[in-house]
């Protein structure tokens, strides 16, 4: 599949992704650059070394349209209540 930049693969990067690392990715159904078969495989390539990645893919949204809606603000609250829930108690 031809991609539409030469940018690096993520899926090229997996193999250095430390386990113990939390990836949340959201894209658009419509993405025409991170592509959501894309996305899924890399997710598939991420949790197969034992890293905790979670994909989500929007319907009707592309690139571009993605940013502020409330999936994307979802998966922030919900990696960002793993990092608080994670770290130790002040005493």
């Amino acid at each position: 599949m031809a991609r539409p930049s030469a940018n690096l693969s993520p899926l090229e990067l997996a193999p250095g992704v430390p386990v113990g690392t939390r990836i949340r990715m959201t894209v658009g159904a419509e993405d025409d650059e991170a592509h959501p078969e894309d996305s899924r495989i890399y997710a598939e390539a991420l949790e197969a070394r034992g890293v905790d990645a979670r994909l989500s893919v929007v319907p009707g949204l592309d690139h571009n349209s993605i940013e502020f809606k409330a999936p994307v603000f979802q998966a922030l609250v919900e990696l960002i209540g793993d990092v608080e829930g994670a770290s130790p108690s002040a005493p």
